[in-house]
């Protein structure tokens, strides 16, 4: 027999599974009649939020919706689960409730999964997530929203992947701000912004009492996103300020209007200090600024395996300005522009750059003998590519990444040596969608149809079932230390 403690575990996991629900909603439900089954669904996603406990799962179909809050937190093991089943389920913005700015806003929970969802055109952003802790937004696409497409402030812990944000009319696509530690946002989608692709901001000057303040980000994983047109308002692909001690990996910015990637300090409660950039593929446009912008004290910067060229007619890769100490940058094993540096007040070549103690091992290649076809938007480096098997495992205690940017089955290296920026050469396989430009349309068709990439936690698809199984693994727990 089991011990009595163990005995109210395993009661209490059981009990979680048992309890855990699926509700269905569809344009043809009923809010007053329907039960929320399967084959009584709904008619928004509303009414089936009303008495939502942990291990529920809200089963969206095709269609349009109104936009809805979430103000009920899951567990860790038993995830609340919002996620549509096709590939067009619409949350329209509204006028009925106490705050509309945000058309799908999470408000102070826990271990919530938003999935493939679509919005468009919110007054404010098409998802916030405020003050909430292991909220994961996955496969969901937001378009043409008024400043974001996620917005997410003090908030900790956060999956943001597999997501399209576009079409943002005054600023970014992704913007995580306020002092929200360890996001990861991966294989996400991000283009045509006004401002920055995603902005990530510790913003000290925008308290939530008695959240903290400090204006510090740490602990943030920036990897496998492909960023492209963003910044004709000025930003960055990526942009950091007050971001620490955070990788950014394997991701792919092009047709940068502005600025490629940028660590930085106006707003953060500290520089951006200690972090690591690591195989990235960057090509800023022929009016943009540098491809990695190190600005503001960005001191302790580790960089390689990255291209950073320019289509600029004199800018070029690597820019520290406003007090960043050069000699705390180490970088090496990249392929850079003829401008390979400046300081703010000089330009250096790759040989000035060299003479200064940075990229020994790093060189110049022009953009048509690395690509397969950069005009297109096709970033995979060419059978003859300069890039191949020129990169390297590990630097400045920094490690390169081990998945492809368009397929993350593809492990790294899978030739003689890693290769230099976000593919992984010839075995990489086609690109990742949407990466040729263009808009994805209005609220009414095409675009993601989401699913998770796998890693960082959770599963979109999780619902009644991933309790049990939860319940199933607390059963051996139990029985095994008991």
């Amino acid at each position: 027999m089991l011990p009595q403690r163990c005995l109210a575990l395993v009661l209490a996991a059981v009990a979680a599974s048992a309890d855990a629900a699926d509700r269905w909603v569809a344009p043809g439900g009923d809010d007053a009649t329907g039960t929320g089954a399967a084959g009584s669904p709904f008619r928004q996603i509303r009414r089936a939020l009303q008495g939502i406990a942990p291990g529920d799962t809200v089963h969206v179909a095709d269609g349009t919706y109104l936009g809805f809050d979430v103000t009920v937190s899951g567990t860790a093991g038993a995830r609340i689960v919002v996620q549509g089943t096709g590939s067009n389920a619409v949350i329209t913005a509204t006028t009925d409730r106490a705050d509309n700015r945000d058309t799908i806003h999470l408000v102070a929970v826990s271990y919530v999964t938003i999935a493939n969802l679509r919005s468009f055109n919110a007054p404010r952003s098409g998802l916030r997530v405020e003050a909430g802790n292991h909220v994961h937004v996955r496969g969901c696409t937001f378009g043409d929203n008024q400043r974001w497409g996620i917005f997410t402030g003090f908030s900790n812990d956060l999956v943001i992947e597999e997501n399209e944000c576009y079409g943002s009319v005054i600023e970014h696509g992704i913007y995580v701000s306020n002092s929200g530690d360890r996001p990861t946002v991966r294989g996400n989608r991000l283009h045509h912004n006004h401002a920055n692709g995603l902005h990530v901001n510790g913003d000290r000057f925008t308290t939530s009492p008695p959240l903290p303040s400090e204006g510090i980000i740490t602990g943030a994983l920036i990897e496998r996103n492909v960023i492209w047109e963003n910044g004709a308002g000025g930003g960055s692909g990526i942009n950091c300020d007050g971001v620490q001690d955070s990788v950014i990996r394997g991701n792919l910015v092009y047709a940068a209007r502005s600025a490629g990637i940028t660590l930085y300090r106006i707003d953060g409660g500290g520089a951006s200090t200690g972090n690591r950039v690591i195989a990235n593929t960057v090509e800023v446009g022929a009016g943009g600024r540098w491809c990695l912008q190190l600005h503001n004290g960005a001191d302790h910067t580790v960089v390689f395996d990255n291209i950073l060229i320019s289509r600029h007619a004199s800018r070029g890769s690597i820019s520290l300005e406003g007090g960043t100490n050069g000699a705390t940058i180490a970088s090496d094993h990249n392929i850079l522009d003829a401008t390979a540096a400046t300081d703010g007040s000089t330009f250096a070549n790759l040989a000035t750059w060299q003479a200064q103690g940075h990229d020994a091992n790093s060189f110049v290649a022009a953009r048509g003998d690395l690509f397969v076809d950069p005009d297109a938007g096709d970033y995979r480096l060419k059978a003859a590519s300069p890039a191949l098997d020129q990169g390297i495992s590990s630097f400045g205690g920094a490690t390169a990444p081990t998945a492809d940017l368009s397929d993350p089955a593809v492990a790294r290296p899978s030739g003689a040596a890693y290769d230099i920026g976000a593919y992984e050469g010839l075995a990489s396989g086609s690109t990742p969608s949407g990466t040729t430009g263009g808009s994805s349309g209005t609220g009414t068709g095409g675009g993601t149809a989401g699913g998770s990439s796998g890693g960082g936690g959770g599963s979109c698809g999780l619902g009644g079932g991933g309790a049990i199984a939860v319940a199933g693994l607390v059963l051996l727990f139990a029985r095994r230390r008991c």
